[in-house]
């Protein structure tokens, strides 16, 4: 037996004068603690007597200074609660016999439930995440799917705060269920919670692979809200949006300027098209400038003319506007007062300011080779 095992048994016994709770929880460490102090012999001898009680008594006379090295470690009361009952659930989930395996799979489950529950008593996520796992193991192996998917969820919450890709491989899972038993909202919700793990995870380390994980899983969220229809317009149009936002991030522009048009047509206000406009003057870049600036001029008119909206958006409009024509006159100076009279109206935004910041790099880089062209033409 695993010492931690032994030492939390030991700490359920010394504390419990109930005969039953410790023959079904602290029994097993009886054995093991006396071998650890050299006293097996008297767990033989006591074979055919009353061995628990036997046991319970040569622990508190012989193992003081075992319990208190155990109790120095820091570890809370709800920690110990904790360990115990996954040892038990442990034994019974693995060593299974007879007509009763159902059962001792049934208990296996619930003292792994237990088990999570005391470990976030004790403040321990991550020993409680892998608690509600092993639970929803053993609800697998009791053919319970929603059983299986609610400890998966539970595990994901545990490990949200502490091991967020943890909590993303659990919801994969809970995903799997649901998708199995048909149920588009569930795998809907649960894909957008995923989703929004890795945009986190984008946020803190900036990394390529964190865009592209929160990208697929807003995709699928956004098929699946579809699929359901009117009633989840509201959730199916957030995670479009979010789509639009990383197809752009991914240097698929005009992927990201199709999802917003689609995004404009369900939802009012203009703000899609503004999105899609930064979009479209995000690729005016040196070896695209004069199509750029075509195709951004075009758009502009385009929506001015078909969505009045967008026309009454205010400092949106203003803004497009202004950088589309400093861009075209390659003035710097009109791009940064511009932008800088729209930040001081605006909170800051990662997405619209990251674009912001590109558009002006790529006109940073437009001036310099109409710079170099002109040197070398001079």
């Amino acid at each position: 037996m695993h010492e931690i095992e032994t030492y939390a048994g030991i700490s359920l016994l010394l504390r419990s004068d109930d005969e039953v709770q410790c023959e079904r929880s602290g029994l097993d460490c009886v054995h093991g603690v006396l071998r650890l102090i050299g006293l097996e012999h008297l767990f033989r001898s006591a074979q055919k007597k009353d061995l628990h009680w036997v046991g319970l008594n040569v622990l508190r006379q012989s193992i003081p200074k075992f319990y208190s090295a155990y109790r120095a470690s820091g570890r809370s009361e709800a920690e110990e609660k904790g360990d115990c009952l996954v040892a038990r659930a442990k034994k019974l989930f693995s060593s299974p016999s007879g007509s009763g395996i159902m059962n001792q799979w049934e208990e296996a489950l619930d003292c792994f439930v237990s088990a999570a529950q005391s470990y976030m008593r004790a403040g321990k996520n991550m020993t409680a995440g892998e608690a509600y796992c092993e639970a929803s193991t053993c609800a697998a192996k009791l053919n319970c799917d929603m059983e299986t998917a609610r400890n998966f969820v539970k595990a994901a919450e545990c490990y949200k705060p502490v091991s967020p890709l943890d909590a993303a491989a659990c919801l994969q899972k809970v995903i799997e269920v649901h998708a199995k038993h048909g149920s588009a909202a569930k795998v809907a919700k649960y894909e957008r919670e995923v989703a929004e793990i890795h945009e986190a995870q984008w946020e803190k380390s900036g990394a390529p692979v964190d865009i592209e994980n929160a990208l697929y899983h807003y995709i699928e969220a956004e098929r699946h809200y579809e699929a359901k229809g009117e009633q989840y317009l509201t959730e199916c149009n957030v995670c479009l949006r979010k789509v639009a936002c990383f197809w752009s991030l991914l240097g698929e522009p005009t992927k990201a300027i199709d999802s917003f048009e689609k995004l404009n047509k369900t939802m009012t206000g203009p703000d899609a098209l503004f999105r899609a406009m930064l979009c479209f003057l995000v690729n005016v870049t040196v070896d695209n400038r004069l199509p750029g600036i075509e195709r951004a001029q075009a758009a502009f008119d385009h929506y001015s003319e078909t969505d009045t909206e967008f026309l009454q958006s205010g400092k949106e409009y203003e803004l497009v506007r202004n950088v589309l024509d400093a861009i075209k006159r390659q003035d710097m100076n009109k791009f940064e007062k511009s932008v800088a009279a729209y930040y001081t109206c605006r909170e800051q935004e990662q997405w619209r300011d990251y674009m912001l910041d590109k558009i002006e790099k790529n006109l940073v880089a437009v001036l310099d080779s109409v710079e170099n062209l002109t040197v070398r033409l001079s």
